[in-house]
Order: structure tokens, then sequence, then C-alpha cells
């Protein structure tokens, strides 16, 4: 049975939960394999979606990201390259504790593509309209950020040659398989600013 906790409470998902689709979206998207994140325009240069994603110790289910394109990876499969890919879930074993982390913290030889990550806490998910100009943990660090329910984090995403961009996410809800510590899943949903160099989050004339 799969378990998700949120601000509501824990709910019983049932078995559809295991697809790793956003909770919301698991009959929608059950028909189509669940092979991405649910992406949409919101305006030029916007980007939204909500994803499910695992933890690394749950490798035939996916468990990182890549944010510009919405697809959801699964960690030593070949999906993840030096221009592909931003963040994954970690956790230690037999610890229901649970980290986003950079893939750069994997791929330390690679500096072509770097997200730095920083927790904002329980804040307005709507309200913030531009992201912060530093306080990113650096990519390489492997301790990454602890997820909490409830709370907002923001990307910083450098590729060589393209600037930064940034995106921001809340985390819908902390879940996984009645007692197994490690098959944990996280459902959030997220915007990213396309434009290079953008910080904001809001609707531009």
């Amino acid at each position: 049975m799969i378990r998700r906790r949120d601000g509501g409470g824990d709910r019983r998902l049932g078995r559809l939960g295991r697809l790793g689709c956003a909770a919301p979206l698991l009959l929608g998207l059950a028909a189509a394999g669940c092979s991405s994140g649910n992406e949409a325009l919101v305006s030029p240069g916007l980007r939204n979606g909500m994803v499910r994603l695992w933890e690394v110790s749950e490798p035939t289910l996916p468990n990182a990201l890549d944010v510009f394109s919405g697809r959801r990876l699964f960690l030593g499969s070949g999906d993840v390259t030096a221009n592909f890919g931003d963040f994954f879930v970690d956790g230690a074993p037999g610890s229901t504790d649970l980290r986003l982390r950079s893939l750069a913290s994997l791929l330390l030889a690679e500096s072509v593509h770097v997200v730095g990550l920083q927790d904002l806490g329980a804040i307005d998910f709507d309200g913030l309209v531009t992201a912060p100009s530093d306080g990113y943990l650096d990519s390489e660090d492997s301790t990454g950020v602890s997820v909490v329910a409830g709370h907002v984090y923001v990307l910083r995403i450098t590729r060589t040659n393209a600037g930064d961009n940034f995106a921001k996410l809340v985390m819908d809800g902390i879940g996984g398989v009645e007692g197994d510590p490690d098959s944990q899943f996280i459902d959030f949903h997220y915007v990213i600013q396309t434009e290079p160099g953008n910080r904001r989050f809001d609707l531009q004339d």
C-alpha cells in the first residue's frame, strides 16, 4: 500500500500511486505510461509541471528530473548526461530523511551543467515572483537540501554559454510503501523561467 503524507495528513493512495505520477494526475496519465511530468506553457518563457520522483534506492522508478524538458530520468540508465538532468532524490538506507541533490554532486568532473539548490521554507509559492540572486547550495555539495512537505525550493541552473536559468518548486507531499523506508517518493509542482538571466516567475508585459 502506498501512503503519502502532506499538509492534510496521511493519505492511502492504493496501487496506482506506484506509477510515479503526481497524485492528481494518476488517472489521466496512466494510459500514457507516465513518461513525463505534466508540463504546460504558462507564458512565453515560463513553463510549469507536476512530478513524482522516487528516491535513488528505487532504481526501477524515476528518481531524477530535467526541469527544462520536464522529463523524469533513471540514474544509472544512461539518461543523465553532462547537459541533461538537473537534480535527484536521495535518502540514506533505512532512513525516512529525503534530500534533493544536484546531479553535479555525482558528476563532479562535469562543470558545464551545475544546479544550485535553496530551501526557502514554508512560504507562499505563488507569491514568490523573483528568485534570490544568491544563497544557493554549492552544486557539488553531496549533502543536498532536506525535503519537507510544504516547503518551497528554488534552483539556479547553469549551462555552458547559456547563462543562469531559475526554477521554483513546492513540495506537495512525501510518501512511500508502508513498512519500507527505502521506497519513498516526493510529489511537487514547479515553474521554470526558460529565459537565461531572468529571475522572474510572474507574467510580464
